[in-house]
């Protein structure tokens, strides 16, 4: 019995693969034994696939870390100069001008640095190690920090080191004390910008230590609050290095105006006060004059002839009084803004002459003109190279394009069109509106010849509004086959063509 026993177990020791067929055929004798079957098989299926799985991620892992070790040994490769470099290229270059009185202004000046410092511990001990990235300092100050003020302007200094410094401050509110603190503490500063009450500018000139370097001073001061004057001058005997300046109130500011060489002047100033601004500055080269109301008071205007200003930029319905009542006879460049306002021809064209100045850059922008504004303000400005008129509404351009081709300037004829302009080298048109350049080759070539009758025009650039982009090949409707040619022959002698059509999302080269 026993040895039957044991040749029965020995009997059912088989292999797997003798395991199946067996397996088979106990299975199928009941019906649902073939789907316990195939489930059988769909599970081992799985299996390898699983196993085939796991292996395949265990290999890319393994990819992986080797990829990240040669990541990390080439940056810690690279040289802390070049690192230096690619950090303070990030940072932005309109921290000292913007104006910080959102929070999403805010968040912006101070984002690169915080941020580069916050991306790991490499990286922190990189962006503290340099200097460069921590002297612009925006600090907008509030309720909720201002006691705290202090503090953070001294972590950015300690990071800054020695260097002189760029601050950028708006200040709604009072702080009076803490301003005080990060002055004495601070290291000299080069830039500053400071945008609230007027009542916290006294404290600037606590100390000369840290504004005696100043080269650029922007100050704009709220209408309410309690007067007071940023005063550089009595601090510091010798003359100060201080060259651009920027105002909203002439009262706010003693300085020395001897060092001025670039003066903004926004607006809620009078032109009394613009004008007295150029008469205290005779260095002046470079300077933008936006008068808020003609006078606060009856007296007559005194006229100023400026003896150093080259690029003047007048902005505002009060451009006429400063026009009315200056001269400079070295004035180069000359831009008005007139908001969409006729433009003053009378007392433009009457201080041109006046200045007897040979103005080679005219820039006109959101003005109205009329066919005989832009002949009686050119004849004035014979010496002109580069003529500039953009974001025009109502703008005479085919009367112009007309004008400029009717005289050849290397042989004019006698009674020639008023718009002469011998030396005129770049022709730019920015349009609100549609724009027809059809006669736009006649500038060049009456007759679409090899001779050009302006040959110093060499470049012409032409963009305007339209209601829908122009379709493949719409340039053969704007010019015939010949006129068509004849421009991109122009192209091909090195004059710079570029017109354009615009919508609001996508624009059409014409040429």
């Amino acid at each position: 019995m026993a040895s039957d026993t044991s040749q029965n177990r020995h009997s059912f020791t088989m292999t797997q693969d003798q395991a199946l067929p067996y397996l088979r055929g106990v299975v199928g004798t009941s019906s649902h034994r073939p789907d316990a079957y195939a489930t059988y098989r769909e599970l081992a299926e799985l299996d390898k696939k699983i196993n085939y799985f796991q292996v395949t991620l265990a290999a890319m892992e393994r990819r992986r870390l080797l990829l990240r070790m040669q990541v990390n040994d080439l940056t810690r490769r690279v040289p802390l100069e070049i690192v230096s470099m690619i950090f303070r290229y990030s940072l932005p270059d309109d921290i000292i001008s913007i104006s910080l009185s959102s929070k999403k202004a805010t968040r912006y000046a101070v984002s690169a640095p915080l941020v580069l410092s916050a991306v790991c511990q490499s990286w922190r001990s990189i962006a503290h190690s340099i200097p460069q990235l921590w002297t612009t300092i925006p600090l907008r100050v509030g309720p909720s920090n201002a006691r705290s003020l202090p503090l953070i302007a001294k972590n950015w200094m300690n990071r800054a080191g020695r260097r002189p410094l760029s601050m950028n401050i708006y200040a709604p509110i009072s702080i009076s004390q803490e301003l005080m603190q990060v002055i004495n503490q601070s290291s000299p500063w080069m830039n500053l910008k400071y945008e609230g009450i007027p009542e916290n500018l006294s404290q600037f000139s606590s100390t000369a230590e840290g504004i005696s370097h100043l080269q650029t001073l922007s100050l704009q001061t709220f209408p309410h609050g309690t007067p007071s004057t940023f005063d550089l001058e009595k601090l510091i005997l010798s003359p100060t290095r201080l060259e651009m300046l920027c105002i909203s109130s002439l009262a706010a500011v003693n300085i020395d105006w001897s060092s001025l060489t670039d003066v903004l002047i926004e607006d809620r100033l009078s032109v009394a006060d613009c004008l007295e601004v150029l008469r205290r500055a005779q260095g002046l080269t470079r300077c933008s004059l936006r008068p808020d109301h003609p006078r606060e008071n009856n007296l007559p205007l005194q006229a100023i002839m400026h003896p150093s200003i080259i690029d003047l930029t007048v902005i505002g319905s009060y451009a006429s009084q400063v026009f009315a009542h200056l001269e400079c006879p070295l004035l180069q460049t000359l831009t008005i803004n007139m908001f969409n306002g006729p433009a003053p021809i009378d007392h433009m064209a009457d201080f041109l002459r006046r200045s007897i100045c040979s103005v080679t850059t005219l820039f006109l922008e959101y003005v109205k003109l009329t066919e005989g504004d832009i002949v009686r303000l050119c004849q004035k400005v014979p010496t002109l190279h580069h003529l500039r008129i953009e974001a025009t509404d109502s703008f005479p351009h085919e009367h112009l394009f007309r004008q400029l081709a009717m005289i050849s300037v290397s042989n004019p004829a006698p009674g020639a069109a008023a718009l002469y302009l011998p030396d005129l080298r770049s022709l730019t048109l920015r349009q609100t509106r549609p724009m027809d350049l059809a006669l736009l080759p006649s500038i060049f070539s009456s007759h679409l010849s090899g001779v050009l009758q302006r040959p110093t025009l060499r470049s012409v650039d032409a963009s305007f509004a339209q209601h829908r982009i122009f379709e493949s090949g719409s340039q053969k409707a704007i010019w015939p086959e010949r006129e068509r040619r004849y421009l991109l022959w122009l192209k091909g002698q090195g004059v710079r063509l570029k017109l354009e059509a615009r919508t609001l999302d996508a624009k059409c080269d014409l040429i």
